[in-house]
């Protein structure tokens, strides 16, 4: 919310925008619609798919006297009606981790080709996802403590080795502890421009080549995100862009970073290069709520392959 009223303040077009409409999706971020009517938006939709989230909304938006200027409208955005043509700005927040996974964005590539206007601005409109080699051993030591030492149970207990085995097998949202993690580069996967994406663009296979900045051991890659309010470069002069990262070298984030952990650590040494493939099959009802991740890892002529799922 911070971010996107940043945007709007640095945003010169704002200041023409007294008597149109915007759309902000979902309705809960309602602090958005009322930052929206400050930068000068005649009249906000609201949109929330959850009934009860809606309906808070409401009262919240009654309780301050804007229900004239804020309207609320339950359903998903893609498919529900508005009283009006378009809108010029489109808030909405549809970042999950890996920016695809939770299936948000097709809904709102459908939205901004049935609402907005041929000028109009999308908050946020610019995002990134980026891969980096971690040393997560220690995280690994402590499930393997955990799940892989005494049998736990009455009697003999039970053999819980399977749980670590899925440990590994499944990626886990969580957040670098140390800097010490990092052991390599960061190298980008995948660009979108929200004015331009399309659906197809959503699967994708990305080669890599990751640098060692340290000698370690790498033992998984993390994926982070970030974003950024281009306001179409319609900002107020000499102003920054205002950007929003969850990268493990700035203050962690309620969206933290994504962790691939692997089956057996690689040894690298400073300078040394690890290279692959990334790829990402978005499926599911709605498309992308399920993503089929695919890494594929070279080094010293020696290959793997790892294939994780991500549901929602």
């Amino acid at each position: 919310m911070h971010h996107c009223h940043q945007a709007l303040d640095r945003c010169s077009s704002m200041a023409a925008w007294l008597g149109r409409h915007a759309a902000c999706d979902p309705a809960s971020s309602w602090g958005c619609a009322w930052f929206l009517l400050q930068a000068g938006a005649k009249h906000v939709y609201a949109v929330d798919a959850s009934p009860g989230a809606a309906e808070l909304a409401r009262k919240v938006i009654a309780a301050n006297g804007l229900s004239n200027k804020i309207t609320v409208i339950t359903g998903r955005a893609e498919q529900v009606s508005l009283p009006v043509r378009n809108v010029d700005v489109i808030v909405s927040d549809w970042m999950g981790s890996m920016l695809l996974h939770e299936g948000l964005l097709g809904p709102l590539i459908r939205v901004r080709d049935r609402w907005l206007s041929p000028d109009g601005i999308i908050l946020p409109d610019m995002a990134r996802l980026h891969v980096v080699g971690v040393d997560d051993r220690q995280y690994l030591a402590e499930q393997s403590k955990l799940w892989g030492g005494q049998p736990m149970g009455p009697g003999d207990g039970f053999d819980m080795k399977a749980v670590l085995n899925a440990v590994v097998k499944h990626p886990r949202v969580d957040t670098v502890s140390r800097r010490a993690q990092l052991v390599t580069d960061t190298q980008q996967l995948l660009s979108i421009d929200l004015y331009k994406v399309r659906l197809q663009h959503l699967t994708f296979k990305t080669p890599f080549t990751l640098t060692a900045q340290q000698a370690g051991r790498v033992s998984g890659l993390l994926t982070y995100i970030d974003t950024a309010f281009t306001c179409r470069g319609k900002l107020k002069p000499n102003i920054a862009v205002p950007t929003f990262t969850t990268s493990p070298t700035k203050p962690s984030t309620s969206w933290l970073q994504l962790f691939f952990s692997f089956p057996r650590a690689i040894k690298l040494e400073l300078g040394q290069q690890l290279t692959g493939s990334f790829g990402i099959d978005s499926a599911g009802v709605p498309y992308g709520r399920m993503l089929n991740v695919d890494v594929d890892i070279e080094f010293q002529g020696l290959k793997a392959h790892a294939a994780y799922q991500l549901k929602r």
